[in-house]
């Protein structure tokens, strides 16, 4: 059970807060596109790029981009469930 001020925010398992969020895509590409040609939020040299996407999406985003480019390497991200209560806990 989670309350914020005294509301209830949230009643059940705690693996159905992270089920259907978005996940982090982190995609690793031989060619060096621009993060906004890829909808990424940003790039790192070792990381790659990262996408943060709704789990349902995932699937057409990676369709989209390997049509495109060569994937060299991908990982998917989990939300943490801390990370999600506090996001919960964030939002008015």
């Amino acid at each position: 059970v989670l309350l914020r001020e005294g509301n209830l925010v949230y009643d059940g398992k705690p693996s159905g807060l992270t089920k259907d969020t978005k996940v982090n895509l982190r995609i690793r590409l031989q060619e060096r596109p621009t993060i906004e040609e890829i909808g990424a939020v940003s790039f790192d040299e070792e990381e790659g790029y990262l996408i943060h996407i709704e789990r349902a999406e995932m699937t057409k985003k990676l369709q989209q981009v390997m049509g495109v480019y060569r994937m060299v390497d991908m990982r998917i991200e989990e939300q943490t469930l801390e990370g999600v209560i506090q996001r919960l806990y964030e939002k008015k």
